[in-house]
């Protein structure tokens, strides 16, 4: 005789656990498959800057702001770095000082373009990162002193705050490996110097590790979740929901 029943069905525990198995793989696969899409890296961040351009031009202060905290960043960084000419964990001898003043001059230079142009498009944004990831790598090159250069290094963390919020997740995704790639590349060669601590060099790595690397990727997930929401709901209000074709307000936004 069967057992009585309650109205609801009993899912067998090996089919559930069947089912989060395979949603499970599922997700690996299309995670996988999201990270080999060679197509989507050659456009890598264009989809991204036209979405965070388009939101802040609904006020155009806020792309004001984003140009002139750019442009006092670039020219800080420029002067300030002029300081290290004459710092004891500067540069010595004629090629390392020379090398520094063009990459401060760089930072002048990028500071006066973002005050007279207008604000850049998806290829600027992409060249303005990688300027900004070399150029912060050469002026910690150019250093004498271990902790000095890992100090430069942290300053990658305001490169990686504009990537995130322009260009998206594939772009951060390569500045956080660069950015690991030169802290693993700059403590190595500190440790290989006589005269190291190496638990002050552990202090300012771990702090670039958690700054450069850490908080970044970690700040990305909020941004990518808000980014994919508003486009979601963007596109059904978009959108007749019976015949999925294009509303009136769908005709006139794609015109």
């Amino acid at each position: 005789m069967a057992p009585p029943s309650d109205g609801h069905a009993r899912a067998d525990p090996s089919s559930r656990a069947l089912r989060r198995e395979t949603a499970g793989l599922g997700g690996l696969h299309s995670a996988f498959a999201t990270l080999t899409d060679w197509q989507d890296w050659r456009q890598a961040g264009r989809h991204e800057h036209r979405f965070a351009v388009r939101a802040m031009s609904e006020w155009p202060v806020w792309l004001v702001a984003v140009r002139l905290v750019s442009a006092v960043a670039c020219g800080s960084t420029g002067i300030a770095g002029a300081l290290l000419l004459w710092h004891p964990s500067g540069p010595h001898g004629v090629v390392g000082r020379t090398v520094l003043v063009a990459l401060l001059l760089g930072c002048l230079v990028v500071a006066g373009l973002w005050l007279l142009c207008p604000f850049p498009g998806w290829t600027g944004a992409v060249a303005y990162v990688a300027w900004a990831d070399l150029t912060i790598l050469g002026v910690a090159l150019m250093l004498s002193d271990p902790v000095a250069k890992m100090c430069v290094v942290i300053l990658l963390s305001t490169v990686g705050t504009f990537a995130g919020w322009f260009l998206g997740w594939r772009i951060m995704l390569l500045h956080c490996l660069f950015c690991a790639a030169v802290i693993i590349g700059t403590s190595i060669w500190a440790l290989c110097q006589p005269g190291t601590s190496a638990w002050s060099l552990y202090l300012v790595t771990g702090t670039a590790v958690v700054v450069d690397v850490l908080m970044p990727a970690l700040l990305q997930f909020p941004v990518e979740v808000i980014r994919r929401s508003v486009v979601a709901v963007a596109r059904r209000s978009n959108c007749d929901p019976l015949t999925g074709l294009l509303n009136r307000r769908g005709l006139r936004s794609a015109a």
